[in-house]
């Protein structure tokens, strides 16, 4: 009887651990064996709306080509609105230009003192050129090099400063807009038998003033007889092209203003250059107007 006992309550006790733990072990087994990859009828493509997609086409699917949607979108309405913004604001800036526009009398006429004028159309350089005897002279102004109206404490900021405010009544004048501007900057080169003499000047239409000048060899030309490789090796070494202008003695300074003035670089001339540069700063500025307009547009030129 004793012996039956005990095998009921071991019976019993081992049913109720295996309660308590089948649950717990069913689970853990379920979480830590893998589950089965789905079959080929749950992939992505089947019917069901909850299918899970197939491991296979997931991590191995071919990338398809040409799928950035950006490179074929169309122009979005607000960068159409934004481009016929710039256009008509170009058109009105244009309508203006065209309508205060206005060429100095000064140009219609031929440059004093025997130039030749030579202003390509989209450039920003203009040239005066002439012959004196055996040499050449060649007179080039930089819209893009011409000094600020707000710039002092060059020399010839100063001396020219001084002339204009003792000019008086036309004090007024030159604040005006659309005025001359108060200084223009050029180079003025002399050339002959292979060598030249470059100067760079300022003028305010009443005097010249030399801020530099320069000794150098000329550009070789390519009918000349001169050795090429003995050129190269002349430009390798730094050349010494002379002194600061100013540090030369007054006297000196005086006679090549002189020189200058003797070949046709006048107090004349240094006004029509101001003239000169106006006027083709305002007809470059209208021309970079049109383009910005037909790029904007069609990029067919529009009839203004």
């Amino acid at each position: 009887n004793h012996q039956n006992s005990y095998s009921r309550m071991m019976l019993q006790h081992c049913g109720q651990i295996s309660c308590r733990l089948s649950p717990r072990t069913d689970s853990r087994v379920q979480a830590i064996v893998p589950r089965a990859w789905p079959s080929q009828q749950h992939c992505s493509h089947t019917t069901s709306r909850h299918a899970t997609p197939c491991p296979q086409q997931s991590w191995h699917r071919e990338p398809k080509l040409g799928c950035v949607t950006w490179a074929s979108r169309r122009p979005s309405s607000d960068s159409s609105a934004t481009s016929s913004s710039i256009i008509s604001v170009i058109k009105d800036e244009l309508r203006v230009c065209k309508e205060t526009y206005r060429k100095d009398e000064a140009l219609l006429d031929d440059p004093p003192n025997g130039f030749e004028l030579d202003s390509p159309p989209g450039s920003s350089m203009v040239y005066l050129m002439k012959e004196y005897g055996d040499e050449q002279i060649v007179v080039a102004a930089d819209l893009s090099e011409q000094p600020q109206e707000e710039e002092e404490g060059t020399m010839a900021g100063e001396a020219m400063g001084a002339s204009i405010e003792g000019m008086g009544a036309d004090e007024d004048e030159e604040d005006e807009p659309g005025m001359l501007p108060e200084l223009v900057s050029f180079r003025v080169q002399v050339s002959k038998r292979g060598q030249t003499l470059s100067f760079e000047c300022d003028s305010n239409g009443d005097f010249v003033l030399i801020n530099e000048l320069i000794h150098g060899k000329a550009e070789a030309d390519n009918d000349s007889d001169v050795d090429d490789s003995d050129v190269e090796d002349e430009e390798d070494e730094p050349q010494y092209t002379g002194p600061a202008f100013s540090d030369l003695d007054d006297t000196l300074q005086q006679a090549f203003l002189d020189y200058l003035e003797e070949r046709g670089v006048t107090a004349e001339l240094g006004q029509y250059l101001r003239q000169l540069i106006a006027d083709k700063a305002a007809v470059e500025y209208q021309n970079w107007l049109q383009r910005v307009r037909d790029f904007m547009g069609s990029g067919k030129r529009r009839p203004s």
